[in-house]
């Protein structure tokens, strides 16, 4: 399973909400600044990982965790061409590095490019790229969308699930698919807690 923060993942962060158990934060505890789920571990406060091989951070008497905000979304990129490494953008669609003409947000549904893209996730979608082979794209295949990474499977050119569960759909012959466009970047909403 992928981890629900990456490296290179932008994070949109509200600053000032009120958190509870369960949230993902940035927080400050020891003077160092973290990025963590708020929880307990033996009845004690901690801010925990979803890393199974990273250590909670347990208080002891009388610490306390400064929360500065709750993560709201995590945007991962997912078009390989584009480099967002110089910063410096003052805008979402600058950041994202997306045609404000051509971009459309698209909700994914189902299970077939699970764990990169999870049922809910909002896809930013560029129909102004040509898409390449490994691209995740937008495609209309038997009057229905669909999202698949383009490739290549036994020789022949395909819309291939990231479910090993899932058969890819090849590309030719009777089949019609007509790609919409390229997803560059996934919006996952990270899960807040439903026990309020």
């Amino acid at each position: 399973m992928l981890p629900l923060i990456a490296h290179g993942d932008v994070l949109v962060v509200q600053c000032g909400s009120e958190s509870f158990t369960g949230d993902v934060v940035v927080a400050s505890i020891h003077e160092d600044w973290t990025i963590r789920r708020l929880g307990a571990v033996q009845g004690r406060p901690a801010l925990t990982s979803d890393n199974r091989t990273t250590p909670p951070i347990v208080l002891g008497d009388g610490e306390s965790i400064d929360v500065w905000g709750l993560v709201l979304w995590n945007l991962r990129q997912l078009y390989r061409h584009k480099d967002l490494s110089d910063g410096g953008c003052q805008s979402l669609d600058e950041l994202a590095n997306v045609s404000t003409y051509s971009t459309f947000l698209v909700r994914a549904r189902g299970k077939s490019m699970a764990p990169l893209i999870l049922d809910g996730d909002v896809l930013v979608v560029d129909r102004s790229i040509e898409a390449a082979h490994g691209d995740i794209v937008v495609a209309v295949y038997q009057g229905d969308f669909t999202v698949k990474r383009l490739g290549v499977v036994t020789g022949r050119v395909a819309l291939i699930p990231e479910n090993q569960k899932m058969a890819p759909i090849f590309v030719g012959g009777d089949e019609q698919v007509d790609i919409w466009g390229v997803a560059v970047w996934c919006l996952h909403r990270l899960q807040r807690n439903q026990a309020r």
